[in-house]
């Protein structure tokens, strides 16, 4: 487990610190657009309709798992509202990610009438790579190790 990768000096003796989570969340970002884009030109679509798809889906998906995961803590953030918008805290949940962004994509897909399959054909794969790199970055950050078991099996 290494939570934050490093600091950056800044004046006055304060540090910034690089969390190893957000580090790979970004990794994965743009190995899934470098997926995409290569897998794009194989399906023959339009390099701006996959930007335009990884960008929706980038949004789509941060407000998404952060909207799963407010939900999910509801009962804190009906007493701490200004809590909501402060990811750089912790709290996204990737399914309310995965959600978000097929949502934002498949409403930009039918805005543009676009043929839904080949860009699925396309992104799907892509953002397989990408949940790869956030799955790292959670076991980095410690978050996601699971709970002592003690069946014969575990």
């Amino acid at each position: 487990m290494r939570r934050i990768l490093f600091e950056i000096p800044l004046p006055y003796g304060h540090y910034l610190p690089i969390h190893s989570f957000g580090v790979m969340v970004a990794l994965g970002f743009l190995a899934a657009l470098w997926v995409a884009l290569e897998r794009g030109r194989r399906e023959k679509l339009a390099e701006t309709v996959i930007w335009d798809v990884w960008t929706g889906a980038l949004l789509g998906g941060v407000l998404g798992a952060r909207l799963l995961y407010v939900i999910e803590h509801w009962d804190f953030f009906a007493r701490n509202p200004a809590a909501v918008p402060a990811i750089w805290k912790g709290g996204l949940v990737w399914y309310g990610g995965m959600a978000g962004a097929a949502l934002v994509v498949l409403v930009y897909l039918r805005y543009r009438r676009q043929s839904a399959l080949p860009v699925i054909d396309a992104v799907i794969p892509a953002a397989m790579v990408g949940l790869a790199f956030g799955r790292i970055g959670c076991f980095l950050n410690g978050c996601c190790f699971g709970r002592p078991c003690s069946l014969p099996w575990a």
